[in-house]
Parts: C-alpha cells; sequence; structure tokens
C-alpha cells in the first residue's frame, strides 16, 4: 500500500544560516579557469614562450602555485604588444620589461628549456631552467631571467586565484546559479521536481 509523505521545501532565504553556507559550499565546487588559463597562454605567447603547458594547484594549501614548462626566447615588440594587450597590468608589463631589457643585450638571443623538477608540488620554484645551445661567453644574466621567469609563474597564479575567489564568491555564486528560483529541504540539499 503506497503512502504519500509532505515535506516541505524552501526558497534560499528561508533556509537557516547554516544550509545557506552549505548550498553556497557545495556550488563553489564548480568553477572554470579555462578562461584564465587560455589568457595566461596567450601572454606566454606574446613574451616568447613557446609549446606553454600551464600547471597549477590551489587556493589553500602548502605547495600551491602556478608554474609552466616550455620553451622561452627573445620575442621582439614583446613589451609594445604586452602593452596593448594589457594596458592596466603594470606588474605583467614590469615583467616583460625585464626579460626584453636583458634579452636585447645579447647580440643572439638565449633560449631557455624550463621543466618540471617536482611532482608533488606546483609552483615557480618547481622549475628548472637550463640555456640551450652555447652560451658560455656571453656572460648571459641568467639569474635575472630566472627570476623575470619565477615572477611570471606568481602573475599566472594570481591570476587564477583571482578568478578563484571572484567564482568561488558567495554574490557571484548565488547570481550565477539563480539561487532564489529554486527550492530546497531544510538541511540545503537541492529539491528537484
Amino acid at each position: 500500500m503506497s503512502k504519500f509523505v509532505s515535506v516541505p521545501v524552501y526558497q534560499f532565504h528561508e533556509l537557516s544560516p547554516r544550509a545557506q553556507n552549505k548550498i553556497v559550499g557545495d556550488l563553489s565546487k564548480n568553477t572554470c579557469l579555462d578562461a584564465t588559463l587560455d589568457d595566461i597562454r596567450e601572454v606566454l605567447s606574446i613574451i616568447g614562450v613557446e609549446d606553454a603547458k600551464v600547471e597549477y594547484c590551489g587556493f589553500d594549501s602548502q605547495g600551491d602555485g602556478a608554474c609552466f614548462t616550455g620553451k622561452y626566447k627573445y620575442k621582439e615588440n614583446a613589451l609594445e604588444k604586452i602593452i596593448e594587450y594589457a594596458p592596466q597590468d603594470i606588474l605583467l608589463q614590469a615583467i616583460t620589461k625585464v626579460l626584453s631589457d636583458t634579452q636585447s643585450k645579447y647580440i643572439s638571443k638565449v633560449e631557455f628549456e624550463l621543466k618540471k623538477n617536482y611532482w608533488q608540488y606546483c609552483h615557480e620554484h618547481t622549475i628548472d631552467f637550463a640555456a640551450l645551445g652555447d652560451y658560455k661567453y656571453h656572460h648571459v644574466d641568467y639569474t635575472t631571467i630566472f627570476n623575470a621567469l619565477r615572477e611570471l609563474m606568481v602573475w599566472s597564479y594570481r591570476q587564477l586565484q583571482t578568478e578563484f575567489e571572484f567564482q568561488t564568491s558567495r554574490e557571484q555564486i548565488l547570481l550565477a546559479n539563480d539561487i532564489e528560483s529554486k527550492f530546497y529541504f531544510e538541511d540545503g540539499k537541492p529539491y528537484v521536481d
């Protein structure tokens, strides 16, 4: 014999703060950083990183960060192109200027390979840099180039972290998911018709 049971459902604003936080927490796991990763890859291409593979982990643990592998080589007019691409990003422009100024000193531009050296973590110190070719007589300022590329990895992580924080903010989650038009059980689980 079947029995009908009536269970109340609620709109978001009618729920307890605990149930509301559960909903927001569950929805915050659905982030997509693909557009930010595409933007980072475009920046790397403009600056001169070829075949870039961007990796990141985040955003609240030891070892979090971003890094990229590939080959870096001097690209003429990179600074002008970065200023055009990201006119408001002073830090990115400064990093690009350091790379351009340092590399422009050398008649034959030095190329570098960037390889990941540590599989468990993902940040700017998990990458090894190696000059390609025989550049030992050029007195190349490797440290300045390596530090600028590492700063570019830190910049990349900040871009990802900023987008993640935006997407997981309470206001954005409520707006993006049209929360008020849906119904929930008292514990915050969604009611599905």
